[in-house]
């Protein structure tokens, strides 16, 4: 065999061996590109991988939201939940009694809850009580102790719950203002709960 022959042959080994890198290299990037759209499938389909509900609108938001944190420390409420036993549904009462730092009732609030499961951040619940209909509202009304308010949830996952509750009132100015001035200062207050559950269709809601 000549020299041009065997240089012939070794250049076509060598072709194809070129060949056979260079396609495993496009392979190798098509399956990293395929794996990065699936990360980011996962990322933002799947709801248990969610970031906290209005996270980006708070952040937007975060000198009035700095206020009302303010103006909520400033006022000292409280805010005592509980929950009654749920339904087949996972529908239960809860329970809101709300006192100034005086422990004098907050009478005449109305209320927004927002609430979601840790494992489904995405999935995020709300529940209000206007003061103006509740007496009207089977399901949202204040009854007997003054300062108690029953708005209706729905829990339908078990785990940890974190419940945030907006209340806007009359300020109180004593045990004995029964009837609100509608010159009276309104006060805002917020707070953040979280509660857990092992069985939502028929365990407790209690604070973890």
């Amino acid at each position: 065999m000549t020299d041009n022959a065997v240089n012939n042959e070794d250049r076509a080994t060598l072709l194809r061996k070129s060949k056979f890198m260079w396609a495993g290299v496009v392979a190798l990037l098509v399956i990293q590109v395929i794996l990065g759209i699936f990360a980011i499938y996962l990322i933002v389909g799947d709801k248990t991988n969610a970031i906290t509900p209005n996270y980006y609108k708070k952040a937007i938001h975060w000198d009035e939201h700095a206020a009302l944190l303010t103006e909520s420390k400033k006022l000292g409420w409280t805010i005592n939940p509980s929950f009654s036993h749920p339904d087949v549904t996972g529908q239960r009462t809860m329970s809101l009694q709300i006192q100034d730092k005086d422990g004098n009732p907050i009478r005449n609030a109305d209320i927004n809850a927002t609430y979601f499961a840790h494992t489904r951040a995405a999935d995020e619940f709300t529940a209000s009580l206007d003061h103006q209909t509740y007496s009207n509202d089977s399901n949202s009304k204040v009854t007997g102790k003054a300062g108690v308010y029953f708005i209706p949830i729905r829990i339908q996952r078990k785990g940890t719950w974190s419940f945030r509750f907006t209340v806007t009132a009359p300020i109180p100015t004593g045990p004995a203002a029964e009837d609100v001035d509608p010159n009276q200062p309104l006060g805002r207050f917020y707070t953040e709960m979280q509660f857990k559950t092992n069985d939502w269709r028929g365990g407790e809601l209690s604070k973890f």
